[in-house]
């Protein structure tokens, strides 16, 4: 009967053989590339989504019994949108001037 150590030491030999290779590892990297490309082609597709988004907002105020109704409907296209989302929302915004922001987000307003 073969001691312990010599089981585990042919273990890891036969572990490493290109056989064994071929079937453990190859199958590993294969599934990993395939799920990279298939999270970058769903983030393309949400990208894409926030190209162009509406806006509208609506205010109605009572003044001397009488009501006044503001409204406001806009688009944002382009990167602006993108910006706005990314650093606003998130912890990273400290890497973005926050000037250049509302400079962005007033231009693809107008």
């Amino acid at each position: 009967m073969e001691s312990e150590s010599n089981i585990l030491t042919r273990s890891f030999q036969d572990l490493f053989t290109g056989k064994m290779i071929k079937y453990s590892i190859l199958p590993f990297v294969f599934s990993i590339l395939i799920m990279y490309l298939l999270f970058f082609v769903v983030a393309g597709f949400g990208l894409d989504a926030l190209g162009s988004v509406d806006v509208s907002s609506t205010e109605t105020t009572m003044q001397d019994g009488i009501p006044h109704t503001e409204s406001f409907t806009s688009t944002l296209e382009g990167t602006a949108i993108i910006k706005f989302l990314y650093f606003c929302s998130t912890y990273s915004y400290w890497l973005y001037d926050s000037n250049d922001l509302k400079r962005d987000t007033k231009t693809s307003l107008q």
